[in-house]
């Protein structure tokens, strides 16, 4: 009789958890729908989403950026970082490579090493390099390093850090260095200036290739004093990341255009947005200029909520990219499908949008802007509601916390 009794109250005890769980479900579930009367609204979070900026910074894409990997050897008794090459300019001097370690008279900016080029007498045209790679074409890229030079007072370095875009290899391999001249495309920083300081250099750039060279420059020069000179150059914690676009806004289109390179265009309204799609030739970046127009009189929308409609191709005139002063987020990554939303538009209300797609890519040896044909639409926006959902503790731990009534004891 006592084990009977024992079964039919661990069955109580079952069935009365089964049951807490579907009411704390149920009611959850009745708080979502009577909360969330339009359906679309669950298509806001992926319309956040999309809107966000991709890709504005980056990983570093250097190897070995602050040289404290190995060094190795080359004749005649040259030390050089792992991942990074030697170069200087054939006919002249050649300095010594070697580390800047903790038991160097040298020092380092970060970890426990750098990697220093020095000569004692004489001057030299040199320095180190590396061609990276894991790069996209058309996306500007910032080159810095930490850079220190030792000399007497009145002796120049012109000490500068290079990108050259189109990723050019100097050297055929870590046994040799020297190089006719460096690359006629890269661009150059400012020069370094000061001595026995650490002075950050940097050089943006876009890449025209799908791997960039970063050179590290020096060609110290004598100054007035009798003196023996003696010409120390370091070099420490370097990266090469992507960054965006001034103010965030692709390029305008300029120069010869492609008129066909950007087609099947749509516009979709959902919610309080506007969601802008199309199609390219080829890979390229994403973005929309666009501006929010006041209606002068009473007009009619010409795009209903949650309606797509196909823009039209029509020609190309001239257009001043400048008057559309607002642009989605930039989507850097080359794509051949764009989607690009022009979000945040006020709610319950009708709205005229002028916008123009643009796409850059790698064309021949430079990059283009193209575009599509300016567009004018008006919408009307719905009312958008924002549901905070309660947070509803476990089944089992919300059992538990009630206490031993729950469970019969």
């Amino acid at each position: 009789m006592i084990k009977i009794l024992s079964v039919v109250k661990q069955h109580r005890k079952a069935n009365f958890r089964a049951l807490t769980r579907i009411a704390i479900l149920s009611a959850s579930l009745w708080m979502l729908w009577v909360a969330l009367p339009v359906p679309q609204e669950l298509e806001s979070a992926e319309l956040e989403q999309t809107s966000s900026v991709q890709g504005q910074g980056g990983a570093n894409v250097l190897l070995n950026p602050s040289f404290e990997e190995r060094f190795y050897w080359e004749f005649p008794n040259h030390y050089v970082a792992e991942d990074w090459n030697r170069w200087w300019i054939h006919g002249s001097n050649l300095p010594e490579y070697t580390d800047s370690s903790a038991h160097s008279i040298r020092p380092h900016y970060d970890g426990e090493r750098a990697q220093v080029w020095h000569i004692w007498g004489r001057t030299y045209t040199a320095g180190i390099y590396q061609v990276a790679h894991d790069v996209n074409p058309c996306r500007l890229y910032k080159l810095s390093a930490w850079n220190q030079n030792h000399s007497l007072s009145d002796a120049s370095f012109h000490a500068r850090a290079g990108l050259d875009p189109k990723g050019t290899q100097l050297t055929p391999g870590p046994w040799s260095g020297a190089v006719e001249r460096l690359p006629p495309q890269t661009v150059w920083s400012p020069e370094q200036t000061a001595l026995y300081t650490w002075e950050n250099i940097s050089v943006t750039a876009e890449a025209l290739n799908d791997k960039l060279t970063a050179i590290f420059y020096t060609s110290p020069e004598r100054g007035s004093s009798n003196s023996t000179y003696f010409f120390d150059s370091i070099w420490d914690a370097a990266s090469l990341v992507p960054v965006t676009f001034p103010d965030g806004r692709l390029p305008a289109p300029g120069g010869s255009r492609d008129p066909d390179f950007i087609y099947n265009v749509t516009a979709t309204a959902r919610l309080n947005s506007l969601v802008v799609e199309w199609d390219t030739k080829a890979p390229a970046s994403t973005q929309v200029l666009y501006e929010i127009r006041t209606p002068t009189g009473p007009i009619t929308p010409t795009l209903p909520y949650s309606h797509t409609v196909y823009v039209p191709i029509v020609s190309k005139a001239l257009t001043d990219y400048s008057t559309y002063d607002m642009h989605t987020a930039l989507n850097p990554e080359p794509v051949l499908h764009h989607r690009a939303v022009i979000g945040n538009l006020e709610d319950e209300s009708t709205i005229t949008i002028a916008y123009v797609p643009l796409s850059r890519y790698l064309r021949g040896s430079s990059c283009a802007t193209e575009s599509f044909a300016p567009e004018t639409i008006t919408i009307q926006t719905p009312k958008v509601y924002q549901t905070y959902l309660p947070l509803v503790a476990a089944p089992d731990e919300m059992l538990r916390s009630q206490g031993s009534s729950i469970y019969g004891r």
